[in-house]
């Protein structure tokens, strides 16, 4: 098991309009998962003699990542065009592969493999941006609630 214990000031995102700020915090992570985040002053619990300390001192700590400009309908292409000019990119990728978003199951299908692999890195908050088809934007806000994550 892999422990490493981080040290510093933990921002936490505890809902879509609140943050919650908590100062010389100690955050437990095993495996990659962060176990648990202890505030100044609680007893932290006896950690494996081998583990890594980071101390970031005043520095801040998000325990999620979070995305200011995510593009979910355009998961199918990433990686795609990338010797092209915007315009170019735009008409021969992203305008024909954004109209399959009218087929509500190729919406479905897209958004729920964009979501988890965002889960999967760790990204719980995203600033989404998608089609101009009503029915699927629903959706996937629907589906970004039901994975736990927040969306703006």
């Amino acid at each position: 098991m892999s422990v490493t214990v981080y040290k510093g000031t933990v921002v936490n995102p505890a809902e879509p309009d609140l943050l919650e700020v908590k100062r010389n915090c100690t955050l437990v992570v095993k495996d990659g998962i962060v176990e648990s985040i202890f505030s100044e002053g609680e007893a932290v619990p006896e950690i494996p003699e081998e583990h890594d300390t980071v101390d970031f001192g005043d520095g801040i700590l998000i325990p999620a990542f979070s995305d200011l400009h995510i593009h979910l309908s355009q998961y199918a292409q990433r990686g795609l065009g990338m010797d092209c000019l915007l315009f170019d990119w735009l008409n021969k990728y992203t305008f024909p592969q954004e109209a399959d978003f009218r087929d509500l199951n190729y919406a479905r299908v897209m958004y729920a493999q964009a979501i988890r692999d965002l889960l999967l890195h760790g990204t719980m908050h995203v600033n989404v941006f998608s089609t101009i088809h009503y029915e699927a934007s629903d959706l996937l806000f629907k589906m970004l609630e039901a994975s736990g994550m927040y969306a703006y």
